[in-house]
């Protein structure tokens, strides 16, 4: 019988503990569903800013692609005015209308000689070129006499 009484008093120390454990539910606990919520809030939000940035960094491209096109235009300009500045026709008439050059009107020819002592002298030479205009008659008659193409000074 002692025995007995042992076993009755562990049973109802089980049975007592059992009582005073919590149900377990079975299915989902609010506190799972709180965490799933925000873990979809959390993603949204992440999509959301990614899209954001995504669109940004493209008008920036945009941005940049309208300003390098706008600088090709203007070096294009650019190199036409530099080409049109450096161009012979317009040195030339610079040089004649506003510097006073022009065709030589006279040539100096040098001539060095060594004296009896060692010594160098120069003589120069001065020859007046007096220059017509060309009349058509003498365009003609070079354009004849000198093949097209070649470029020569007279």
């Amino acid at each position: 019988m002692a025995g007995e009484k042992k076993a009755k008093k562990c049973r109802s120390k089980k049975n007592k503990a059992r009582a005073r454990r919590p149900k377990e539910r079975k299915g989902l606990t609010f506190g799972f569903l709180m965490l799933v919520l925000l873990i979809l809030a959390g993603t949204g939000v992440f999509m959301v800013a990614m899209q954001q940035g995504a669109v940004s960094s493209d008008l920036e491209a945009r941005r940049v692609e309208q300003k390098i096109a706008a600088e090709k235009a203007e070096q294009k300009s650019l190199r036409l005015d530099l080409a049109r500045l450096n161009s012979p026709g317009r040195v030339a008439r610079i040089a004649q209308d506003e510097l006073g050059f022009g065709e030589p009107g006279a040539v100096i020819y040098l001539k060095y000689t060594r004296g009896k002592d060692g010594k160098i002298a120069c003589q120069s030479t001065l020859e007046r070129t007096e220059r017509e205009p060309p009349s058509a008659k003498d365009k003609d008659q070079a354009s004849a006499e000198e093949p097209s193409g070649n470029l020569t000074r007279r």
